[in-house]
Formats: structure tokens, sequence, C-alpha cells
């Protein structure tokens, strides 16, 4: 028999390897191996298996079977491998970090403790949301769809979650909640709808007991799972739903190897494991948009919303027709607010003094680092008309104060995080320009 198998080394970018399994050994897919490699002895996460057959060169064999329960599932190999190639990273590197990092220094066999899978836990805490859901969501459950929760306010977010979690683990399946911070009130709600429940944070464990929560998953001792980037790669069998709490927020772009954006991966997953997927956002993120667009996610509507996803109108400008910081437009409509005694949310979610590139010709724009030099033509068009500018909201601040001295203007960044009694300082204020970081509290204007 015959083990395709990726090795635990960066360097070997999107390769497998080929081994022999010796007739002693019985492996699963997703199983932990010791294989030699290059002259030295690796681990490595079996892709699949196969008969074995007549080759032209000599393969070698694997070493040990370090853990021989799958560790991975099919779907995860799978979701490994988009991963992979959607974004350009070593497929050892996406794979190894599905895996918890206490297995990556194991090399000698271990014995894990027997799979027992206990009875399903009672449901308790959930409350009924008529009138939120799709008539066919209510009446038949929902079938493998992706849905968009648009909630602009936060008010039916809870309810909507509560249903479907109740309609879900009632058919025996499990659930992944994914959310951008764990000290969210909503995650301790969650937690109450399983007695099987868990949120997942690595923080003040050690890596063995990280490992020993992980092992807990994969044996079916919870199946209502609340995290974050961790959470996503849970080793969750028979996943039904999976929700995207906030799921515009810049949390879930992974800035580390593999780098991915956690929406994107969780729809991928979703798509896999035939399971149902909300996303749910205040603002949903132009992705979301353009999905709903397509027809290729529903929005889940309920009363109080107006008008496709209840937005008044939206204006775009090309920045690339305007000479200033903020477009022409831009500076008439805070004159106006100014003038009518409106207030005005300047959102940029970039703090301090970040750099911007613009190619006047094509409007191809690029986030430049503070080290990073302006390449002389464009990466798009070739187009050597390029213009910088420092677009930070530090940056900001001091061309509004500049364009509008008599105005009170407050900055809400991390930079910036005087924020007690932030209702009384908005209101005590004409022009607020934000990061994302407002998102943290539920403020209305």
């Amino acid at each position: 028999m015959l083990a395709n198998i990726t090795v635990d080394k960066k360097a070997v970018r999107n390769k497998s390897f080929t081994y022999r399994v010796p007739n002693n050994l019985k492996p699963l897919v997703g199983s932990l191996v010791l294989v030699p490699f290059h002259g030295q002895r690796v681990t490595g996460i079996i892709n699949s298996v196969q008969k074995d057959g007549p080759t032209r060169f000599k393969i070698k064999k694997i070493e040990s079977i370090i853990y021989p329960q799958a560790l991975l599932g099919q779907n995860q190999i799978k979701l490994a491998s988009i991963i992979s190639k959607k974004y350009f990273a070593p497929l050892a590197s996406v794979i190894f970090a599905m895996l918890p990092q206490y297995l990556r220094r194991i090399k000698k066999p271990v014995i894990p403790a027997p799979c027992v899978i206990p009875a399903k836990a009672g449901i308790h805490g959930v409350n009924s949301s008529r009138n939120l859901y799709m008539d066919s969501v209510s009446q038949h459950g929902m079938t493998s769809k992706n849905y968009l929760l648009f909630d602009p306010q936060n008010k039916y977010t809870l309810k909507i979650y509560q249903k479907a979690m109740k309609k879900t683990l009632g058919r025996g399946q499990n659930i992944l909640l994914l959310v951008p911070d764990l000290g969210l009130e909503l995650v301790q709600q969650i937690k109450l709808l399983s007695k099987k429940s868990l949120i997942l944070d690595k923080k003040n464990l050690t890596n063995k007991e990280f490992f020993l929560k992980w092992q807990a998953i994969r044996k079916g001792k919870f199946d209502l799972i609340v995290g974050s980037h961790l959470a996503l790669f849970a080793p969750l069998e028979n996943l039904g739903l999976m929700i995207v709490h906030e799921e515009r927020n810049q949390f879930y772009k992974n800035e580390q190897s593999p780098k991915y954006h956690l929406r994107e991966v969780a729809i991928e997953l979703a798509r896999l494991n035939k399971s149902n997927l909300i996303l749910q956002a205040q603002i949903p993120s132009l992705e979301s948009y353009l999905m709903l667009k397509k027809k290729k996610i529903e929005l889940i509507p309920y009363k109080k919303i107006d008008a496709p996803l209840g937005l008044k109108k939206i204006k775009l400008v090309d920045l690339k027709n305007e000479r200033g910081l903020l477009s022409l437009l831009s500076l008439k409509t805070i004159k106006n607010n100014l003038k009518k005694k409106k207030k005005t949310l300047l959102f940029l979610n970039r703090k301090g003094f970040s750099r911007l590139l613009i190619c006047q010709e094509c409007g191809y724009s690029k986030h430049l680092s503070s080290t990073e030099s302006a390449p002389a033509v464009c990466f798009d068009c070739s187009g050597t008309n390029l213009r910088e500018h420092s677009f930070g909201t530090r940056r900001l601040e001091y061309e509004i104060k500049k364009l509008f001295p008599k105005a009170k203007v407050l900055r809400l960044d991390k930079e910036n995080e005087s924020f007690l009694n932030l209702k009384s300082k908005i209101l005590n204020h004409d022009i607020i320009i934000a990061t994302s970081y407002i998102f943290k509290y539920n403020l209305t204007f």
C-alpha cells in the first residue's frame, strides 16, 4: 500500500510525497506519521492511500505512526488544498496550522485514549423568534444554504442564532460560531444553549492542555464550539451550522502564515461539509453584498428592514479624479452637516499616517509600509502617473482640523483608547473619525 504524505517542511511548497506503508502498519487518512526526508526524520500527514503498484523508483517506507487515529478529516485536507491554492500558501504550512502545536514536537508513537462519544445532552435557554426567519426556513429547516443576516443595530441577531442553533442541535448536528472577540456578551449567551458547548481559547492553556481540548472535540464531546481562527479548524464531525459573527471585521484577516480571510475559508468549509452558513453583519462587506446580488447567498428578512438591505442611497467616488485627501463631495457633505448641526462619521480603517499609493491612470491602489519604497510604475497597467497619499486616521484628523477649524473633531482608534463616557463625547463633537475599533461598541449617531 502507498500513502501520499505532506511533510512538515514549508520549503517544499505545494508538493506531497509518496511513501510505502509497511505491512505491520495500518494508518488512516489524516494520521500523523514519521518519515525519512532528505537525511532527516520529519513528521507528515497522510492525505490519501492507494494500492501498491509497479514503480520506476525506489520508494522509502514510513518509519512509524505517531498518532494512528485520523487527526484531520477528508474535508479538512480538501480545505487545506483550497487555501493553499487560493492564497498561494505552502500546503504543509496550511495543513500543520490546522493541528495543535503540541503535535509538531512529538516524534514517538502515541497511544490515544479510546474514542467515547457521550450521549446527546439536552438543550435549554432557547427563545422563540417568530417572523425572524423566512417561512420556508421556519417550516422545513435550513438545507445547506448560505445566508446573510443584516442587522444594523444587532436587535435580532441573538434570537435568530438561537432559532437556527436549536434546529441544528435538534437534528443531532454540530455548530461552529466564529466571533472576532471572545469577550463579547453574545458568547456567554450562546454558550448556554448546550451543555456540551465549548469556548475554544488558547489563552492561559499550555500546548498540551489545548491539545486535550482539541482531542475532546474530535471525540465528539462537544456539539457547539465558539471561537475564532483556532476554532475554524476544529475537528468537528457532522457540522450542520456555521456562523460568522460580524463577517466584515478586520480581525478575520489572518496576517500570519498561512494568510487567509476567515470568512472566505468558512464559506469553503460550509460547502465541503454541506452545512448551513450564516454571515452576520451590521454593515455587510462588499463581498457579501455581491454574493447577494448574484444570488449565491440569501438574505434573512425580518420586520423593520426596508428595501434592499435597508440602506439609504450610497454614492461611490473615484479618487483618481480627486486632488485632495477627501473628495469634493465628502467636503461638501461635511460642510452641510455642520451648517445643519448634524454629525459626520468618517470611517477609515487605517490608523496613524498610513501610506496609500494610487495610480491616476487605472485607479489601482496599494497600501505601503513605512519602510516600503514607492514603485516607479503601476503594478496593474504599468503606467507612471502614480500619486502617494498619507492616509491614516491621524493624518485625516490633521487635515479635517485644518479644513474645519471651528468643528469639534474626535478620533477613535486603537491609538486613542480613552473611551470613557464615549457616548457623551460623541454628543459633544461634530466630526468623528474612526477605525473598525468603533464596532466593538454598539453606538448610534
